[in-house]
This record gives structure tokens, sequence and C-alpha cells, in this order.
């Protein structure tokens, strides 16, 4: 599973740096175009290239990400059903067990604050 695993993120990174690759050479080329065709100016002829080709970039992310989806999912069907059972810490008790002048919090207790620490 883990070779599987390392073989679907090379394949993911690499479909994404070929799609920029690709979103790049069609940038300049249709950059090239612009200027030599119609005599415009190079800040112009630059940005209609990217106002044209840029869209290009995030729509083919967006349809390997759902490529990837779908292999994830074709690997999951052979795997056995798991339950997600959350984990309820009293981190008012925590600390009180472990006493420490400083502690790590994690983002969801944000606002949190022990009484007597200093932060």
């Amino acid at each position: 599973a883990t070779l599987f695993t390392a073989m679907i993120l090379w394949t993911a990174f690499g479909s994404v740096f070929a799609l920029g690759i690709v979103v790049a050479l069609t940038q300049g080329l249709l950059f090239s175009l612009i200027r030599g065709a119609s005599d415009q100016a190079t800040d112009v002829a630059a940005f209609l290239a990217a106002l044209v080709v840029q869209p290009i970039l995030f729509i083919g992310g967006a349809l390997l990400y759902f490529d990837q989806a779908a292999r994830v999912l074709d690997v999951a069907e052979d795997l056995p059903p798991i339950e997600l059972v959350p984990e309820v810490v009293d981190l008012v008790d925590l600390a009180r067990r472990h006493p420490a002048d400083r502690y790590l919090l994690p983002c969801r207790a944000s606002g949190f604050e022990l009484v007597g620490m200093r932060r």
C-alpha cells in the first residue's frame, strides 16, 4: 500500500508539472502570436495571453484532483470500512496531570486559556 501511495503522489506531481509546462508553452506561443501579428505592446500581449491561458491551469488542476480522487476510491473499495470515533480530551485535566510553563494547543483550542498560565 505504501508503494502504491507513493506512485499516486508522484503521478499527481508529474501531472501538475506537465500541465504547468503545457500552459507556459501555450502562453508563450500565444504571446508571440499576439505581439507579432497585431503589433500590440509587450505588456498588452502578455496580459491577453495570460487572460486566455491561465484558466486552463485551474480547470486542469481541478480535473487532476477528481482523477486522483477516483484512483483513491478504486483502491478504497478493496479496503474494509472504518469508523471514525472522536476522542474528547479535557485540556484542563491534561494540564493538571502534566504541569508545564507553556503548552502548545491545537488550532481548535484558540481562545482557550488555562488559569495561571502565561502566553
